[in-house]
This record gives C-alpha cells, sequence and structure tokens, in this order.
C-alpha cells in the first residue's frame, strides 16, 4: 500500500479518463480557479481536455499559445491562464492537437 495521498481532483480526472465520470464537463473545459496560487493571486482559468490520441496539446487564446501539460496518462491535458481582465465567457480559445505526427487545431 502507498503511503500517498489521493485527492479529490485526482479521482475526479481518473474518472473522467477512464470513462465512468458522472459529469465529465464538470472536469473538462475551461473553469474558474479560485486559488490562483501559482498566478500571483490574479483572476485564472483552468482549461482541460480529453485527447487521449495527442502527444501534445496547446491553447490558443489570441496571440497566447500555452503548452498544455498531460495530467492523466489516458490523454487528459490541462492548462492554466491568466483572464487578463476578461471574464470567463469573453475567453475565446482552440486546441493545437499533436498526433500521428500531424498538428491539427480544433475549436
Amino acid at each position: 500500500m502507498s503511503g500517498a495521498t489521493r485527492t479529490v481532483e485526482a479521482d475526479a480526472l481518473d474518472a473522467v479518463a477512464a470513462g465512468r465520470a458522472d459529469d465529465p464537463f464538470a472536469v473538462l473545459g475551461p473553469h474558474a480557479v479560485t486559488h490562483a496560487i501559482s498566478h500571483g493571486g490574479r483572476p485564472a482559468i483552468v482549461i482541460r481536455t480529453m485527447q487521449p490520441s495527442a502527444s501534445a496539446v496547446d491553447v490558443l487564446a489570441g496571440d497566447c499559445v500555452v503548452p498544455m501539460a498531460r495530467r492523466h496518462p489516458g490523454g487528459l491535458f490541462e492548462a492554466m491562464l491568466d483572464l487578463d481582465g476578461r471574464s470567463l465567457s469573453d475567453l475565446a480559445y482552440r486546441f493545437r492537437i499533436h498526433e500521428a505526427g500531424e498538428t491539427r487545431q480544433a475549436i
């Protein structure tokens, strides 16, 4: 038995990646971050996507390109972005998905 403590977030990511989440969009997509310690207390959002066959995913928001971190080996990716004075509903973004030696963009 491992001494590591599981978090509710880790359990939710596992459930989405395994296809057993009751509400996958409670995890996937954009969500406001209320504890943006890593962003110096500035308003931020976390964006998550499931891309099981991707080797890498970037978030494209305006002129900004943010590489997403793989949070789960099943293909769940995540990035945190500053809101920069915008509301969550005003943030337009796309994904750049790298898979099988090709790159494609998705809305």
